[in-house]
């Protein structure tokens, strides 16, 4: 073995790390980035030739080589960020984003949670790539087709109003009143009144009016007026009667009985609706005649509701676990919007880095198995969060060391060929 071959050995250390303080800097470097995973190099030893001697046959080292990379896949810290579109993966899988690197546009893989919703609706990542998932159906639930998750425009349709709950005390000492209800003097001919308001089937909201008149002991009427021009066949400028019906009470101000005469209405420009109202349970109805009571003292509404609502506005997004989106709109709807899609490899270590957080398939990583969060050996999904870089500075800066100090030793070891080298010339003096 020449003393030219102990200087490329010694070479041969230097270049391998180089390679390894490449890769610490790096991770270093990367060190507050977002779904980072870290990496190390992988090296190992040259062998080139045997030599013959006196003590047989020896194998003679060439120095060291790089074989590769290894990427970390350890789990990163979860770092609250109270963003709702924030997402970071507890376990395997990544996300799935679509768009263009390179100009080649196809479906890259990420840890990093950042998305936002753009101003067409969709959620996206820095750079404009699409967070896939499964979108809603048309009866409530997730479809199976992978796509672009669009949440930012959704809306959901208006409710008639088909229920109307209402809970009041009548005054059990009010005045008997003998003159018959009114519609056009309701507030002479009634003892108690209230307001609610109803909507339609295109969405549009509508006063109604309710009175109370006292017609014997325990018995009562109610008659709900409207505008005239909020009704089909209604004169605009005066009531309209749509509704009424009685209720009767027991010697113990209990609701006895209830009985609606009408219970159809059409708004103006809207289909035919059925209103039911429900003033609690009456005994009458196998009920505890709990509900509205005739307990003397003042008339109130206790609770008052009713079921129908506007067009709803997208406002809020919720993120459950297993990656359901839900959005909560601006009639007080909850609704299910989609569910995001992760995907897990055979070998995600050798999944291929194109930048921006982003990996694509590899012929080594396999292909992609895609499903639902918390499916499959997939992990969970956390709003409000972000999964922070696992690299671990102790270990970077250890490694630093001991890789500074091996790239000193290669050199000596040149050094030192080198004056055995001039220690060789040296001998023709």
């Amino acid at each position: 073995m020449s003393i030219y071959s102990s200087m490329y050995i010694g070479m041969s250390g230097m270049r391998t790390n180089e390679h390894a303080i490449t890769v610490i800097g790096d991770n270093i470097a990367n060190m507050n980035t977002i779904g980072f995973k870290s990496n190390r190099w992988s090296f190992s030893d040259m062998l080139s030739h045997q030599l013959i001697g006196s003590a047989g046959t020896f194998e003679v080292g060439q120095g060291a080589m790089v074989t590769g990379s290894q990427r970390i896949n350890l789990q990163g810290a979860l770092l609250g960020t109270g963003i709702a579109t924030d997402m970071a993966i507890a376990g395997n899988g990544y996300f799935i984003a679509k768009g263009s690197v390179s100009g080649v546009e196809s479906d890259f893989y990420t840890r990093a949670g950042s998305f936002t919703l753009d101003k067409g609706g969709f959620l996206v990542a820095p750079g404009s790539f699409r967070l896939q998932g499964f979108n809603s159906n048309s009866t409530g639930g997730v479809g199976t087709s992978l796509g672009d998750l669009q949440v930012g425009t959704v809306t959901t349709p208006p409710a008639p109003t088909t229920a109307l709950d209402i809970h009041v005390n009548l005054d059990a000492q009010a005045e008997v009143q003998t003159e018959s209800f009114d519609v056009a003097a309701p507030e002479a001919t009634s003892a108690f009144s209230s307001s609610v308001t109803t909507y339609d089937s295109l969405g549009n909201a509508h006063q109604l009016d309710v009175y109370f008149q006292k017609t014997a002991a325990g018995e009562w009427e109610y008659h709900i007026l409207t505008q005239g021009e909020e009704v089909e066949g209604g004169t605009s400028g005066e009531l309209t009667e749509i509704m009424t019906g009685t209720l009767t009470f027991n010697t113990s101000g209990q609701l006895a009985s209830h009985t609606q005469a009408t219970n159809t209405v059409t708004f103006a420009g809207a289909e035919s609706q059925g209103i039911e109202i429900s003033f609690g349970d009456a005994l009458a109805d196998g009920g505890a005649g709990n509900g509205s009571t005739g307990f003397g003292g003042e008339s109130t509404v206790d609770f008052l509701q009713q079921d129908g609502s506007q067009v709803g506005l997208f406002q809020f997004l919720k993120v459950q676990q297993d990656g359901t989106l839900e959005g909560t709109f601006s009639n007080g709807q909850v609704k299910t919007l989609g569910r995001i899609a992760l995907a897990t490899f055979k070998n995600d270590s050798d999944l291929r880095s194109v930048g921006q957080n982003m990996y694509a398939e590899s012929e080594l990583s396999g292909e992609p198995l895609i499903g639902g969060a918390d499916s499959g050996g997939r992990g969970e999904v956390f709003d409000g969060s972000l999964e922070q870089s696992n690299v671990d500075l102790t270990s970077e800066f250890t490694q630093l060391i001991v890789s500074q100090r091996g790239y000193q030793a290669a050199s000596k070891l040149i050094t030192t060929a080198d004056q055995m080298l001039v220690e060789t010339l040296n001998l023709k003096r």
